[in-house]
Protein backbone atom coordinates (compact mmCIF):
# COMPACT_ATOMS: atom_id res chain seq x y z
CA UNK A 1 0.00 0.00 0.00
CA UNK A 2 1.24 3.60 -1.20
CA UNK A 3 1.47 5.98 1.83
CA UNK A 4 0.75 9.53 1.20
CA UNK A 5 3.59 11.68 1.06
CA UNK A 6 2.75 14.00 3.89
CA UNK A 7 3.03 10.85 6.07
CA UNK A 8 6.12 9.87 4.50
CA UNK A 9 7.64 13.12 5.53
CA UNK A 10 5.84 13.26 8.72
CA UNK A 11 7.58 9.70 9.73
CA UNK A 12 10.73 10.06 8.79
CA UNK A 13 11.17 13.59 10.87
CA UNK A 14 10.11 11.62 13.64
CA UNK A 15 12.16 9.08 13.23
CA UNK A 16 15.41 11.42 12.66
CA UNK A 17 14.10 13.65 15.81
CA UNK A 18 14.33 10.54 17.92
CA UNK A 19 17.63 9.68 16.23
CA UNK A 20 19.01 13.05 17.07
CA UNK A 21 17.54 12.98 20.62
CA UNK A 22 19.39 9.18 20.71
CA UNK A 23 23.11 11.02 19.87
CA UNK A 24 22.26 13.94 22.08
CA UNK A 25 21.52 11.39 24.93
CA UNK A 26 24.58 9.56 23.94
CA UNK A 27 26.95 12.31 24.09
CA UNK A 28 25.93 12.97 27.59
CA UNK A 29 27.55 10.50 29.00
CA UNK A 30 25.46 10.86 32.24
CA UNK A 31 21.94 10.41 32.39
CA UNK A 32 19.34 13.42 33.72
CA UNK A 33 19.04 15.07 35.85
CA UNK A 34 21.97 16.01 34.04
CA UNK A 35 21.87 17.71 30.47
CA UNK A 36 24.46 18.15 27.73
CA UNK A 37 23.83 21.50 25.95
CA UNK A 38 25.45 21.54 22.61
CA UNK A 39 28.59 23.81 22.25
CA UNK A 40 29.73 22.68 18.71
CA UNK A 41 32.46 19.90 17.35
CA UNK A 42 35.07 20.20 19.96
CA UNK A 43 33.68 20.46 23.06
CA UNK A 44 31.14 18.23 25.37
CA UNK A 45 29.82 20.37 28.21
CA UNK A 46 28.27 18.38 31.15
CA UNK A 47 25.74 20.44 33.24
CA UNK A 48 24.93 18.71 36.71
CA UNK A 49 24.75 21.46 38.92
CA UNK A 50 21.77 22.53 41.31
CA UNK A 51 20.71 19.23 41.67
CA UNK A 52 21.74 17.99 45.61
CA UNK A 53 23.28 15.26 44.56
CA UNK A 54 25.18 13.47 47.47
CA UNK A 55 28.06 11.92 45.55
CA UNK A 56 28.87 12.68 41.84
CA UNK A 57 26.60 10.98 39.06
CA UNK A 58 28.08 7.70 36.97
CA UNK A 59 29.46 8.46 34.14
CA UNK A 60 28.85 5.96 30.59
CA UNK A 61 31.61 4.84 29.23
CA UNK A 62 31.18 5.83 25.26
CA UNK A 63 33.84 5.87 23.09
CA UNK A 64 33.05 9.48 21.43
CA UNK A 65 35.68 12.28 21.47
CA UNK A 66 36.45 15.80 22.04
CA UNK A 67 39.03 18.45 22.52
CA UNK A 68 37.41 19.99 25.54
CA UNK A 69 35.12 18.50 28.24
CA UNK A 70 33.71 20.64 30.61
CA UNK A 71 32.06 19.05 33.49
CA UNK A 72 29.54 21.22 35.86
CA UNK A 73 28.85 20.08 39.12
CA UNK A 74 28.75 23.18 41.47
CA UNK A 75 25.89 23.70 44.05
CA UNK A 76 25.77 20.16 44.70
CA UNK A 77 25.88 18.63 48.67
CA UNK A 78 28.38 16.10 47.44
CA UNK A 79 30.48 15.41 50.70
CA UNK A 80 33.53 13.10 49.08
CA UNK A 81 34.52 12.20 45.61
CA UNK A 82 35.77 8.41 45.73
CA UNK A 83 38.21 6.63 43.95
CA UNK A 84 37.45 6.38 40.71
CA UNK A 85 34.77 8.45 40.10
CA UNK A 86 35.10 9.64 36.92
CA UNK A 87 37.60 7.07 35.20
CA UNK A 88 34.58 6.19 32.83
CA UNK A 89 34.99 9.82 31.01
CA UNK A 90 39.26 8.45 29.58
CA UNK A 91 36.85 6.83 26.80
CA UNK A 92 36.41 10.89 25.82
CA UNK A 93 40.29 11.06 25.05
CA UNK A 94 40.18 14.93 25.86
CA UNK A 95 42.85 17.15 25.80
CA UNK A 96 41.28 19.45 27.85
CA UNK A 97 39.21 18.63 31.62
CA UNK A 98 37.69 21.41 33.14
CA UNK A 99 35.88 20.02 36.39
CA UNK A 100 33.45 22.77 38.77
CA UNK A 101 33.08 21.15 42.48
CA UNK A 102 32.74 24.19 44.06
CA UNK A 103 29.84 25.39 46.45
CA UNK A 104 29.61 21.66 47.64
CA UNK A 105 30.02 20.15 51.45
CA UNK A 106 33.37 18.02 49.89
CA UNK A 107 35.98 17.50 52.72
CA UNK A 108 37.69 14.71 51.14
CA UNK A 109 39.06 13.61 47.47
CA UNK A 110 40.33 10.02 47.48
CA UNK A 111 43.40 9.65 46.24
CA UNK A 112 42.74 8.26 42.60
CA UNK A 113 39.74 10.14 42.46
CA UNK A 114 40.84 11.27 38.99
CA UNK A 115 42.09 8.36 37.80
CA UNK A 116 42.12 7.85 34.01
CA UNK A 117 41.75 11.30 33.31
CA UNK A 118 45.25 13.10 35.78
CA UNK A 119 46.85 14.07 32.40
CA UNK A 120 43.91 16.13 31.15
CA UNK A 121 42.51 18.10 34.04
CA UNK A 122 43.45 21.88 33.01
CA UNK A 123 41.10 23.48 35.33
CA UNK A 124 39.57 22.33 39.23
CA UNK A 125 37.66 24.62 40.94
CA UNK A 126 37.21 23.78 44.93
CA UNK A 127 35.87 26.71 46.01
CA UNK A 128 33.33 26.86 49.06
CA UNK A 129 33.85 23.51 50.36
CA UNK A 130 34.47 21.74 53.55
CA UNK A 131 38.40 20.72 53.12
CA UNK A 132 40.71 21.42 56.17
CA UNK A 133 44.01 20.23 54.12
CA UNK A 134 44.91 20.26 50.43
CA UNK A 135 44.24 16.89 48.77
CA UNK A 136 46.68 14.98 47.72
CA UNK A 137 45.13 13.66 44.86
CA UNK A 138 45.84 17.37 43.34
CA UNK A 139 49.76 16.73 42.94
CA UNK A 140 48.55 13.95 40.77
CA UNK A 141 47.17 16.48 38.49
CA UNK A 142 49.98 16.77 35.80
CA UNK A 143 48.82 19.32 33.18
CA UNK A 144 46.95 21.59 36.32
CA UNK A 145 46.62 25.23 35.10
CA UNK A 146 43.65 26.73 36.79
CA UNK A 147 43.18 25.88 40.78
CA UNK A 148 40.22 27.94 43.08
CA UNK A 149 40.59 26.59 46.33
CA UNK A 150 39.05 29.65 48.25
CA UNK A 151 36.52 29.39 51.18
CA UNK A 152 37.47 26.02 52.67
CA UNK A 153 38.32 26.15 56.29
CA UNK A 154 42.05 25.47 55.25
CA UNK A 155 45.23 26.56 57.94
CA UNK A 156 48.52 25.32 55.90
CA UNK A 157 49.46 24.11 52.36
CA UNK A 158 51.36 20.72 51.05
CA UNK A 159 54.46 21.03 50.12
CA UNK A 160 54.11 17.56 47.82
CA UNK A 161 51.18 19.08 46.27
CA UNK A 162 52.33 22.17 45.76
CA UNK A 163 55.77 21.19 44.21
CA UNK A 164 53.96 18.73 41.73
CA UNK A 165 51.53 20.98 40.43
CA UNK A 166 54.24 24.05 40.36
CA UNK A 167 55.26 23.44 37.07
CA UNK A 168 52.74 23.72 35.42
CA UNK A 169 50.05 25.90 37.31
CA UNK A 170 49.02 29.44 35.85
CA UNK A 171 46.50 30.59 38.03
CA UNK A 172 45.45 29.94 41.96
CA UNK A 173 42.75 31.46 43.86
CA UNK A 174 43.96 31.34 47.77
CA UNK A 175 41.67 32.71 51.16
CA UNK A 176 44.33 33.05 53.80
CA UNK A 177 42.41 34.07 56.21
CA UNK A 178 43.03 30.95 58.80
CA UNK A 179 46.42 31.02 58.26
CA UNK A 180 48.50 32.05 61.41
CA UNK A 181 52.13 32.82 58.96
CA UNK A 182 52.49 33.01 55.10
CA UNK A 183 52.65 29.74 53.47
CA UNK A 184 56.14 29.85 52.24
CA UNK A 185 54.53 26.60 49.61
CA UNK A 186 53.23 29.44 47.12
CA UNK A 187 56.96 30.04 46.01
CA UNK A 188 56.90 26.41 44.79
CA UNK A 189 54.63 27.73 42.41
CA UNK A 190 57.09 28.66 39.55
CA UNK A 191 55.37 29.44 36.58
CA UNK A 192 52.57 31.62 38.28
CA UNK A 193 50.82 33.86 36.39
CA UNK A 194 47.92 34.97 38.44
CA UNK A 195 47.56 34.94 42.16
CA UNK A 196 44.31 35.85 43.43
CA UNK A 197 44.21 36.10 47.33
CA UNK A 198 41.29 36.22 49.49
CA UNK A 199 42.12 37.35 52.41
CA UNK A 200 45.13 38.15 54.40
CA UNK A 201 45.29 38.44 57.86
CA UNK A 202 48.75 39.50 58.97
CA UNK A 203 50.10 43.13 59.54
CA UNK A 204 53.11 42.70 57.64
CA UNK A 205 54.49 40.45 54.32
CA UNK A 206 58.06 39.93 54.08
CA UNK A 207 59.61 40.93 50.90
CA UNK A 208 60.20 37.44 49.68
CA UNK A 209 56.89 35.83 49.88
CA UNK A 210 56.60 36.11 45.91
CA UNK A 211 59.86 34.92 45.50
CA UNK A 212 60.50 32.32 42.46
CA UNK A 213 57.55 33.66 40.79
CA UNK A 214 58.07 37.56 40.59
CA UNK A 215 59.32 37.09 37.10
CA UNK A 216 56.24 35.59 35.88
CA UNK A 217 53.32 36.82 37.67
CA UNK A 218 51.74 39.46 35.75
CA UNK A 219 47.97 39.52 37.95
CA UNK A 220 48.00 39.87 42.07
CA UNK A 221 44.68 40.82 43.52
CA UNK A 222 44.14 40.73 46.98
CA UNK A 223 40.66 41.54 48.11
CA UNK A 224 40.87 41.75 51.86
CA UNK A 225 43.66 42.90 54.42
CA UNK A 226 42.56 44.59 57.25
CA UNK A 227 45.44 44.65 59.24
CA UNK A 228 48.31 46.24 56.65
CA UNK A 229 48.95 49.70 57.61
CA UNK A 230 51.43 49.96 53.91
CA UNK A 231 51.73 48.42 50.48
CA UNK A 232 54.27 45.55 51.41
CA UNK A 233 57.71 46.02 49.61
CA UNK A 234 57.02 42.56 48.07
CA UNK A 235 54.83 44.18 45.64
CA UNK A 236 57.23 46.52 44.41
CA UNK A 237 59.68 43.62 43.36
CA UNK A 238 57.32 42.21 40.75
CA UNK A 239 59.32 42.72 37.61
CA UNK A 240 56.65 41.81 35.14
CA UNK A 241 53.30 43.01 37.01
CA UNK A 242 50.63 44.05 34.78
CA UNK A 243 47.47 44.26 37.09
CA UNK A 244 47.73 44.86 40.52
CA UNK A 245 44.20 45.07 42.76
CA UNK A 246 44.58 45.77 46.71
CA UNK A 247 41.29 46.01 47.52
CA UNK A 248 39.44 46.84 51.25
CA UNK A 249 42.81 47.50 53.03
CA UNK A 250 40.98 49.43 55.21
CA UNK A 251 44.29 49.77 57.41
CA UNK A 252 46.51 51.34 54.82
CA UNK A 253 48.08 54.82 56.08
CA UNK A 254 49.44 57.16 53.69
CA UNK A 255 52.60 59.08 54.76
CA UNK A 256 53.27 62.45 53.66
CA UNK A 257 55.07 61.10 50.29
CA UNK A 258 53.12 57.90 49.35
CA UNK A 259 51.59 54.56 50.22
CA UNK A 260 54.41 53.24 47.92
CA UNK A 261 57.14 54.92 50.12
CA UNK A 262 59.12 51.04 49.39
CA UNK A 263 58.97 51.38 45.51
CA UNK A 264 61.77 53.04 44.84
CA UNK A 265 62.43 51.72 41.47
CA UNK A 266 59.57 52.72 38.60
CA UNK A 267 57.69 50.01 37.25
CA UNK A 268 56.60 50.45 33.71
CA UNK A 269 55.15 47.22 33.20
CA UNK A 270 51.73 47.96 35.14
CA UNK A 271 48.66 49.09 33.20
CA UNK A 272 46.29 48.30 35.51
CA UNK A 273 45.85 49.38 39.46
CA UNK A 274 42.68 49.02 41.42
CA UNK A 275 42.45 50.34 45.37
CA UNK A 276 39.33 49.94 45.74
CA UNK A 277 37.69 50.59 49.56
CA UNK A 278 40.63 51.43 51.04
CA UNK A 279 39.79 54.37 53.01
CA UNK A 280 42.24 56.52 51.03
CA UNK A 281 41.83 61.00 51.66
CA UNK A 282 44.47 61.32 49.62
CA UNK A 283 44.92 60.69 46.06
CA UNK A 284 47.75 58.16 45.71
CA UNK A 285 51.36 58.73 43.87
CA UNK A 286 50.28 56.02 41.32
CA UNK A 287 50.86 57.71 38.44
CA UNK A 288 54.92 58.33 39.23
CA UNK A 289 55.37 54.81 40.69
CA UNK A 290 53.70 53.25 37.64
CA UNK A 291 54.52 55.62 34.82
CA UNK A 292 52.80 53.45 32.11
CA UNK A 293 49.13 53.10 34.36
CA UNK A 294 46.27 53.34 31.63
CA UNK A 295 43.52 52.14 34.03
CA UNK A 296 43.20 53.63 37.81
CA UNK A 297 39.95 52.59 39.72
CA UNK A 298 39.97 54.35 43.70
CA UNK A 299 36.07 54.01 44.09
CA UNK A 300 34.56 54.17 47.39
CA UNK A 301 37.17 55.84 49.21
CA UNK A 302 37.37 59.57 50.59
CA UNK A 303 39.03 61.27 47.94
CA UNK A 304 38.15 64.91 47.85
CA UNK A 305 40.60 67.13 46.04
CA UNK A 306 43.53 65.74 43.71
CA UNK A 307 46.73 67.93 44.15
CA UNK A 308 48.59 68.76 40.88
CA UNK A 309 51.96 67.52 42.20
CA UNK A 310 50.64 63.97 41.98
CA UNK A 311 49.55 63.85 38.20
CA UNK A 312 52.71 63.73 35.85
CA UNK A 313 53.41 65.17 32.81
CA UNK A 314 51.88 63.67 29.84
CA UNK A 315 50.46 60.46 32.01
CA UNK A 316 48.79 57.83 29.64
CA UNK A 317 46.12 56.83 31.93
CA UNK A 318 43.04 56.53 29.92
CA UNK A 319 40.66 55.51 32.61
CA UNK A 320 40.06 56.96 36.00
CA UNK A 321 37.34 55.60 38.38
CA UNK A 322 36.42 57.80 41.42
CA UNK A 323 33.28 56.73 42.12
CA UNK A 324 31.32 56.66 45.44
CA UNK A 325 34.35 59.35 46.68
CA UNK A 326 33.75 63.00 48.46
CA UNK A 327 34.13 65.37 45.63
CA UNK A 328 31.87 68.19 45.56
CA UNK A 329 33.64 69.90 42.42
CA UNK A 330 35.75 68.69 39.70
CA UNK A 331 39.25 68.69 40.77
CA UNK A 332 41.32 71.50 38.53
CA UNK A 333 44.16 68.64 38.10
CA UNK A 334 41.82 66.44 36.57
CA UNK A 335 42.83 69.11 33.41
CA UNK A 336 46.59 67.34 33.12
CA UNK A 337 45.08 63.97 32.04
CA UNK A 338 45.21 64.83 28.49
CA UNK A 339 45.37 61.18 27.37
CA UNK A 340 41.89 60.33 29.59
CA UNK A 341 39.08 58.97 27.70
CA UNK A 342 36.65 57.50 30.05
CA UNK A 343 35.92 59.08 33.73
CA UNK A 344 33.35 58.07 36.48
CA UNK A 345 32.06 60.54 38.46
CA UNK A 346 29.18 59.06 40.19
CA UNK A 347 28.32 59.13 43.34
CA UNK A 348 29.64 62.43 44.39
CA UNK A 349 28.43 65.77 46.25
CA UNK A 350 29.27 67.76 42.66
CA UNK A 351 26.60 70.36 42.16
CA UNK A 352 28.12 72.30 39.22
CA UNK A 353 30.32 71.48 36.35
CA UNK A 354 31.98 74.97 35.13
CA UNK A 355 33.76 76.48 31.84
CA UNK A 356 37.14 75.32 33.04
CA UNK A 357 36.38 71.57 34.58
CA UNK A 358 37.30 69.51 31.78
CA UNK A 359 39.58 71.88 29.40
CA UNK A 360 42.24 69.26 29.13
CA UNK A 361 40.78 66.17 28.68
CA UNK A 362 40.35 67.11 25.04
CA UNK A 363 40.48 63.03 24.16
CA UNK A 364 37.50 62.27 26.40
CA UNK A 365 34.95 60.05 25.27
CA UNK A 366 32.74 58.78 28.14
CA UNK A 367 31.95 60.72 31.14
CA UNK A 368 29.76 59.11 33.75
CA UNK A 369 28.59 61.85 36.44
CA UNK A 370 25.13 60.27 37.95
CA UNK A 371 23.66 60.19 41.36
CA UNK A 372 25.70 63.58 41.82
CA UNK A 373 23.10 66.53 43.18
CA UNK A 374 24.08 69.11 40.17
CA UNK A 375 22.10 71.66 39.12
CA UNK A 376 23.87 73.71 36.84
CA UNK A 377 26.18 72.98 33.62
CA UNK A 378 27.76 75.80 31.94
CA UNK A 379 27.60 76.71 28.33
CA UNK A 380 31.25 75.99 28.02
CA UNK A 381 31.45 73.23 29.93
CA UNK A 382 31.99 70.73 26.95
CA UNK A 383 33.94 73.32 24.68
CA UNK A 384 37.69 71.03 24.65
CA UNK A 385 35.57 67.88 24.56
CA UNK A 386 35.02 66.84 21.14
CA UNK A 387 35.28 63.24 21.30
CA UNK A 388 32.56 62.89 23.81
CA UNK A 389 30.35 60.65 22.93
CA UNK A 390 28.51 59.18 26.10
CA UNK A 391 27.32 61.48 28.59
CA UNK A 392 25.21 60.14 31.91
CA UNK A 393 23.83 62.63 33.85
CA UNK A 394 20.72 60.58 35.45
CA UNK A 395 19.70 60.67 39.33
CA UNK A 396 20.62 64.88 39.28
CA UNK A 397 18.85 67.95 39.51
CA UNK A 398 18.62 68.98 36.21
CA UNK A 399 16.17 71.21 35.41
CA UNK A 400 16.27 71.54 32.23
CA UNK A 401 18.93 69.72 29.30
CA UNK A 402 22.00 71.68 29.04
CA UNK A 403 22.80 74.31 26.51
CA UNK A 404 26.24 72.71 26.20
CA UNK A 405 25.52 69.22 25.46
CA UNK A 406 24.34 70.72 22.07
CA UNK A 407 27.97 71.59 21.10
CA UNK A 408 29.05 67.80 21.31
CA UNK A 409 29.88 66.84 17.47
CA UNK A 410 30.19 62.81 18.28
CA UNK A 411 27.61 62.61 21.41
CA UNK A 412 25.47 59.60 20.58
CA UNK A 413 24.43 58.45 24.54
CA UNK A 414 22.89 60.73 26.80
CA UNK A 415 20.89 59.82 30.17
CA UNK A 416 19.04 62.17 32.18
CA UNK A 417 16.82 59.84 33.59
CA UNK A 418 15.55 60.00 37.75
CA UNK A 419 17.06 63.04 38.33
CA UNK A 420 15.31 66.80 38.50
CA UNK A 421 11.85 67.50 37.57
CA UNK A 422 12.77 68.70 33.24
CA UNK A 423 9.97 70.08 32.28
CA UNK A 424 9.20 70.55 28.61
CA UNK A 425 8.09 73.87 27.33
CA UNK A 426 9.07 76.17 25.13
CA UNK A 427 11.44 77.51 28.03
CA UNK A 428 13.91 75.58 26.26
CA UNK A 429 13.84 77.09 22.84
CA UNK A 430 17.62 77.21 22.78
CA UNK A 431 17.79 73.76 21.44
CA UNK A 432 15.64 74.15 18.69
CA UNK A 433 18.52 73.92 16.45
CA UNK A 434 20.00 71.25 17.82
CA UNK A 435 20.24 67.81 15.48
CA UNK A 436 18.78 65.72 18.78
CA UNK A 437 18.37 63.08 16.27
CA UNK A 438 22.09 62.23 16.33
CA UNK A 439 21.88 60.98 19.93
CA UNK A 440 20.70 57.48 19.03
CA UNK A 441 20.45 56.53 23.09
CA UNK A 442 18.66 59.82 24.39
CA UNK A 443 16.99 58.42 27.97
CA UNK A 444 14.71 60.65 29.45
CA UNK A 445 10.94 61.62 29.79
CA UNK A 446 9.46 65.10 30.49
CA UNK A 447 8.53 66.00 34.13
CA UNK A 448 5.04 67.15 33.07
CA UNK A 449 3.78 64.32 30.18
CA UNK A 450 4.75 60.91 29.28
CA UNK A 451 6.63 62.30 26.28
CA UNK A 452 10.40 61.79 25.54
CA UNK A 453 12.46 64.13 25.80
CA UNK A 454 13.90 63.67 23.00
CA UNK A 455 10.66 63.50 21.17
CA UNK A 456 9.70 66.72 22.31
CA UNK A 457 12.46 68.35 20.98
CA UNK A 458 12.59 66.63 17.77
CA UNK A 459 8.54 67.46 17.05
CA UNK A 460 6.47 69.67 19.33
CA UNK A 461 9.78 72.09 19.91
CA UNK A 462 10.00 73.05 16.59
CA UNK A 463 6.35 74.67 17.20
CA UNK A 464 7.44 77.07 20.08
CA UNK A 465 8.40 80.51 19.38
Amino acid sequence: MKLPLLTVIVAISQISEQCYGFLLNEKCLVPPPCSCPSRGINTITIICEYNEFNSTPTFEHVGIHAETLDIQLQFNKIETVTDNAFRNLSSVSASTINIRLDHNAIFSLSENAFAGIENSIKLLELENNNLTSLPSVIGKLKTLEYLDIRSNPLRSLSYSVMSNIGHTLNLIFLDLKLFSIWPNEIGLLHCLQSLWIQSVPFTNLKTNVFHNFENSLTALIIEEAQLLETIPLAVCQLSVIQTLRLNNFHGIKQNESSIFQHCTEKRRSLTSLQLVNNNLDSFPDALHVFPSLAYLYLRSNNLESIEVEQIPTNTLLKELDLIRNRFQRIPAAMNELTNLETLYLKNNNISAIEDADFTGLVKLESLYLAHNPITYISKHAFKNNAELSTLDLSYSQLKSIPFAITILPKLVDLDVRYGGQISCTCNMSYLKGWNASRVRYFEGKCANSTQNIQDFIMTSLTHCP
